[in-house]
């Protein structure tokens, strides 16, 4: 099920960024994809209004560049507090809040819930493209 309100987006953005996405210093967001998940970056990029979709050079990827203030300002609003990797916020407090145009965005927080009924772990599983439970049987 695709994420309707803000707030399901925002989760499964959240766990996409906290897979597969980097703040850089320029300061910008970029999300990488699998050259097939391309219509994924470009509904992305329609949801939140801004950034652009480039295919990698000789990879069968794509990414999704937000580099526009105004964008990452609606993706820091969609992820404030549902981010759950300290170094996705570690980038955030000192890639994109030292900017000046940020310095609105006093309060930013990671998710430390254990609950994940909600989109974030969508996000997340689709950067991460797999995932495995195994199960060892022990003699005890």
């Amino acid at each position: 099920m695709k994420p309707i309100s803000d707030t399901e987006f925002g989760h499964y953005l959240a766990g996409l960024i906290d897979g597969d996405g980097h703040f850089s210093k320029t300061p910008q967001l970029v999300v990488v994809f699998n050259e097939l998940d391309a219509s994924l970056s470009y509904y992305i990029k329609g949801k939140i209004g801004y950034g652009n979709v480039y295919k990698v050079k000789n990879k069968k990827s794509v990414i999704l560049l937000i580099s526009k203030q105004l964008g990452i300002r609606t993706v820091l609003n969609l992820i404030n507090g549902i981010i759950r990797s300290q170094n996705k916020l570690d980038q955030i407090k000192n890639n994109i809040l030292l900017n000046p145009y940020f310095k609105t965005f006093t309060l930013f927080s990671v998710n430390t819930e254990i609950n994940l009924n909600n989109h974030w772990f969508s996000g997340f599983f689709y950067a991460e493209d797999s995932f495995q439970i195994n199960f060892i049987k022990r003699n005890l």
